[in-house]
Formats: C-alpha cells, sequence, structure tokens
C-alpha cells in the first residue's frame, strides 16, 4: 500500500547561542506606573513601623567601595535599578497585601538587602531585594532611603559576566527565601549556569521550543514556548530521545503557543510505554518510528481538525501532572489512523473495525497504567477513552 508521507523535521541542531544583555529597570518609575496616587498617599500616610537601625550613609563609605568586599550603609531608593534579564517582575499584589499587614514600612522584616553599584552610571543594581526597595518607596516616598549590602560593579569584566555573577547571587540567596514561581526560579538559575537547568533549556531550545522567562534571551521568535525547565527535565528522564521527538511534534502540530508540563510528559510517555508497538507497526508499514509518529500526529490534527483542547479536555481538573488520559487520546488516535489507512499492524493483523493497533485488554496497555501507577479510579476513564471510537 502506497501511503503519501510529510517531510521529516526531526531537529538535530545544538541550542542557539545565548544573547545576555542588561534590561535595567528604575523601581521609583515602575512604582509610579503601578501604585495609583490614592494608595500611595495612604501608604506614606503609614510611614515605618519601627526606626531604621543607626546606619553610615552612603556618601560615608563611597571611596571605601570594592568588587570583592562589601560595604554596607543606607542608599538613596530613587537610584534603586532591577536588572531583568535575570530578576522577576515585582508582584503587586504581595506589596499591598504586605503593607496592608504591618502598616507601614517594617525595617526590622526589612533586614539589609544586596547591590551591587554602578559607578559610572551612578545607579544601585538590586540582586537581593527589590520588594523591599519598593515597599519602602510605597510608605516612605522616593527620597528614603534603605539599609543595603553595597558590592562595587567589577568594570574589568565583559557584560554577560557581569549579568552572571549577579544572577549567581540572586539563584542562591533570593531563590531559597522568597517563594516564586517556577519559571522566575528557572530564568536565574539558568543564567547562573545550574547545570540541570541548562541541560533541559538547552534541550528545549535545541528543538526550537522556548522556556517560559527565558525566550528573551534568544534571538528567535518561538511559536511555542514550555511552561518551565523542570517540565522538560520530567520528560527527559522517562527517555531524552522521546522526549525530543515529542517537542517536535507538539511543536508542528498543536495549536496554541503554550506546552504545559502535562503535554510533554504525557507525550514522552506515549512514545517510551508503547515504542514496541510503534516501532513494528511504522517497519510493516516502510515507516521510521519518528515518521509515522508524524503522520499519525498529521492526520488528527490537521486531517481531522484536532485542536489541543480537544486532547487535553478536562484534563485540568486532576491533580498534578495526571497523564494517563492524555495518552489514551494518543492511542486511540493512533488506532484511528491505522485503520484509516487501513495499516498493517506489525502482527499479521491489518487494521480494521475489530482489529485495533491497541485494545484495553492489551498487556502492553495494561503495562502502561501498571508502570505509572494509575489509581483504580483512573482506569475506568482511560479505559473509556481508548475504547471509545
Amino acid at each position: 500500500m502506497t501511503v503519501t508521507t510529510i517531510p521529516d523535521v526531526m531537529l538535530q541542531e545544538e541550542a542557539p547561542l545565548v544573547i545576555l544583555k542588561r534590561n535595567f529597570h528604575s523601581l521609583k518609575k515602575e512604582v509610579e506606573q503601578n501604585i495609583s496616587k490614592k494608595e500611595f498617599e495612604y501608604y506614606n500616610k503609614l510611614g515605618s513601623v519601627n526606626i531604621c537601625p543607626a546606619t553610615p550613609h552612603f556618601d560615608e563609605i563611597k571611596h571605601k567601595l570594592d568588587t570583592r568586599v562589601p560595604q554596607v550603609a543606607l542608599i538613596p531608593v530613587a537610584l534603586c535599578e532591577v536588572d531583568r534579564s535575570y530578576d522577576r517582575e515585582v508582584n503587586w499584589s504581595n506589596i499591598k497585601a504586605f503593607i496592608e499587614k504591618e502598616l507601614g514600612f517594617n525595617f526590622d522584616a526589612c533586614g539589609i538587602i544586596d547591590v551591587v553599584y554602578d559607578r559610572k552610571r551612578n545607579k544601585f543594581i538590586v540582586v537581593i531585594g527589590q520588594h523591599r526597595v519598593v515597599m519602602n518607596i510605597c510608605c516612605l516616598g522616593f527620597l528614603s532611603h534603605i539599609p543595603a549590602k553595597i558590592t562595587l560593579l567589577d568594570q574589568s569584566l565583559k557584560t554577560y559576566e557581569q549579568i552572571t555573577l549577579e544572577a549567581k547571587k540572586h539563584n542562591t540567596e533570593a531563590n531559597n527565601t522568597t517563594a516564586q514561581k517556577p519559571h522566575e526560579r528557572g530564568l536565574s538559575a539558568y543564567i547562573s549556569g545550574d547545570k540541570q537547568v541548562v541541560k533541559y533549556v538547552d534541550f528545549c531550545i535545541s528543538h526550537g521550543v522556548g522556556v517560559k522567562g527565558a525566550e528573551h534571551l534568544y534571538d528567535e521568535n518561538f511559536t511555542k514556548v514550555c511552561d518551565t525547565a523542570w517540565a522538560i527535565g520530567r520528560a527527559m528522564n522517562i527517555d531524552t530521545p522521546n522526549c525530543g521527538i515529542g517537542l517536535d511534534l507538539l511543536r508542528e502540530y498543536l495549536d496554541g503557543k503554550r506546552i504545559d508540563g502535562k503535554s510533554i510528559v504525557a507525550i514522552t510517555q506515549y512514545l517510551t510505554y508503547f515504542n514496541e508497538r510503534l516501532t513494528k507497526v511504522a517497519r510493516e508499514n516502510a515507516f521510521t518510528k519518528e515518521k509515522f509518529v508524524h503522520e499519525v500526529f498529521n492526520y488528527s490534527f490537521n486531517t481531522c481538525g484536532n485542536t489541543t483542547e480537544d486532547w487535553l479536555d478536562g484534563t485540568s481538573v486532576f491533580r498534578g501532572e495526571a497523564t494517563v488520559i492524555p495518552v489514551a487520546r494518543l492511542v486511540k488516535m493512533t488506532n484511528q489512523y491505522c485503520k484509516a489507512k487501513k495499516l498493517n499492524l506489525g502482527d499479521g493483523r491489518k487494521s480494521n473495525t475489530k482489529c485495533k493497533w491497541i485494545n484495553v485488554k492489551d498487556e502492553i496497555w495494561v503495562e502502561f497504567l501498571d508502570k505509572t501507577k494509575t489509581h483504580n479510579l483512573m482506569r475506568p476513564m482511560a479505559n473509556n477513552e481508548l475504547g471509545g471510537m
């Protein structure tokens, strides 16, 4: 039988080079843009709940600044900036909630922030403590000061080296003391050179898929973006080559831009746990495994018009990354493709109404449910998904 195939689109390139550029944002301006005049006046009336500790002012220790040995002093908040190339956006709802809880700015809770002083620009790069600076501005005004540990920016270093040093400090300290979203933690971890995160992100990028929070580091226009590096890591731990094939399939055939953890883990499980059957039916019909699954996805999502929403419909109610339903639907799509094309199934049978590529009673399906520790309450749902045609 002759089957019209689509071209191979598997990517084999390495990840593109990271472009580290400064992306400074004035915290003073961000307060002006995100805090209303009424809110600002209210917070200013609250002021501080305690007294600022006795600390020298910046001008008193300015001559002592060093690139290695930090100095502690009060710095003007109006000169504070953050570098969004590695630091997260301000969480404004948390800012407002904390000020309301404390009824003002709390110097005891503030402690000492960590900054790098850029002498050429006369600016403080806040590495750790941007939210404390914002709360200080809100409650004490634009002329206020805040205690800081100050290191001099090393102008002998290249820009990417400066950014990497700051990101390492931010990743080590800020990410371990403040609750942050996965993509926010992943950004500074990646720039700072965290081996695991670098491995996951580079693998994802090499398949033409961006990683949320890190897209700006590449001169690429990603059509698909994965939620977190750790989602890729979980899929790679199942099977790295199949994770790569899965990324290619998600990039090429699914609509929408977002790839969540459930999607990449589910497609990797499908390619891994059913590898033997996929390989057999592919070989029997003159395909490679990769070519065959591309044909299945092309038929299901392009010819039949299935969407990402159709594939994942109803799965958001399941806790965490429960993937058995999306996997069941992928197996069902494979059954439908084999039936439509009347393919030989690799075991002497030809796909038809009675003979399916995989049935709910097949040993390989039961083994999949066992290996993924699918709960007994979920098994009938998965079997219904696979059995209904």
